[in-house]
């Protein structure tokens, strides 16, 4: 798993909720692409929302939970495009979000 802390647990409680409704797998049944979809959405479901820019080969990151849609952004210029993007995109979301409910 991706995440750790109070992010995983959140995202944890997100996933089976989410699946409970659509009737899907648990989380050993998903593959990496999907498990990255899935947070993603999760981020975007709690107010951070993850975008990539290819032009710039930038990530961002915008909070929106402080009412000043703080931006973080990550320099991509020398990661494989684009899953090491992706994972460093999650990385981050996942410190930030532990570090606002530590």
């Amino acid at each position: 798993m991706k995440l750790t802390g109070k992010t995983k647990e959140a995202f944890e409680k997100w996933f089976y909720k989410e699946i409970d409704q659509i009737g899907g797998e648990g989380l050993d049944d998903v593959t990496d692409l999907h498990l990255n979809a899935l947070i993603i959405e999760f981020f975007d479901s709690v107010g951070y929302t993850i975008d990539r820019d290819s032009y710039n080969r930038k990530m961002t990151i915008v909070d929106w939970n402080d009412g000043n849609e703080t931006h973080y952004t990550i320099d991509c210029e020398y990661l494989d495009p684009f899953t090491d993007w992706w994972d460093k995109a999650i990385e981050k979301a996942n410190d930030i979000y532990n570090n606002k409910l530590a």
